[in-house]
């Protein structure tokens, strides 16, 4: 039994490791999760900003999927790697924090780790270049605060829609119901801001996502922002209404985009 089980376990590994191949050949990668392991992916940033604490030299690996389990096999702070597609050297790392030392051509790309914590009733989703950590649609109607409240308690923040392929997310997990968006001006700052990361909604963000027209604050009483089922996009409303609410749960590095 113990002899079919390490065939098995080996059997997955390589199916995974062919089709990271096809996606490295396909040039497709950057949009997907490299490596899923448990409740922990990583993301690729080909070019990033920030640059990796490095744990050790690296070594020859396949792919970079091998090369995330190798990383995450023998260091318990592996939280980044990097992974050359050419000469495929690996090299294990943690914190993604130092902007003074970022990852050279000969060390090839950065992956970073993001966590989506399962076990709350998150998942992660994608669409296009998106990716969220997200929970279901909650059908349980409650006023704007009590929304954020309910997703504070889980963690979370109510949901973020910064571009279009966000939308996108949402659209598929509200479907044709009323929700929530974790946007609103109640401090009275006279503009809305993001739940996520207290940074204001950007104008391109009101022409990609939002309903021709809105946000409008309607006889000054909108202040919070909903997901609007009939033509699918974001409109204001006042923060009073109940509505139903999907929650979303930050992801370092990379929610300050979607």
């Amino acid at each position: 039994m113990n002899n079919w089980k390490m065939l098995r376990s080996c059997f997955l590994l390589l199916c995974v490791v062919i089709f990271d191949q096809i996606l490295e050949v396909a040039g497709q990668s950057t949009s997907f999760p490299v490596i899923s392991k448990g409740m922990h992916h990583f993301k690729i940033d080909p070019t990033p900003d920030f640059a990796p604490a490095r744990l050790a030299p690296g070594w020859i690996d396949s792919s970079s999927v091998s090369c995330g389990i190798s990383c995450m096999q023998h260091y318990a702070d592996c939280l980044s790697f990097l992974y050359n597609r050419t000469t495929h050297l690996c090299s294990p790392a943690s914190s993604v924090f130092n902007k003074s030392d970022p990852p050279t051509s000969k060390e090839g790309e950065l992956h970073y780790k993001v966590t989506c914590d399962y076990s709350k009733g998150f998942r992660l989703m994608f669409s296009g270049s998106a990716m969220a950590c997200l929970a279901n649609y909650q059908v349980v109607w409650l006023n704007y605060t009590q929304a954020h409240e309910a997703c504070q308690a889980k963690g979370a923040v109510l949901a973020s829609v910064k571009t279009f392929d966000k939308l996108a997310i949402l659209r598929n997990l509200v479907g044709g119901n009323m929700a929530w968006v974790g946007a609103d001006d109640l401090a009275g700052q006279g503009y809305l801001v993001w739940k996520l990361d207290s940074s204001p909604v950007a104008n391109e963000t009101l022409e990609s996502v939002f309903s021709p027209g809105e946000p409008n604050n309607a006889l000054g009483l909108e202040h919070c922002v909903q997901y609007y089922y009939v033509n699918r996009m974001l409109n204001d409303d006042q923060c009073s209404i109940r509505y139903g609410y999907v929650c979303e749960m930050p992801l370092p590095f990379y929610d300050n985009i979607f």
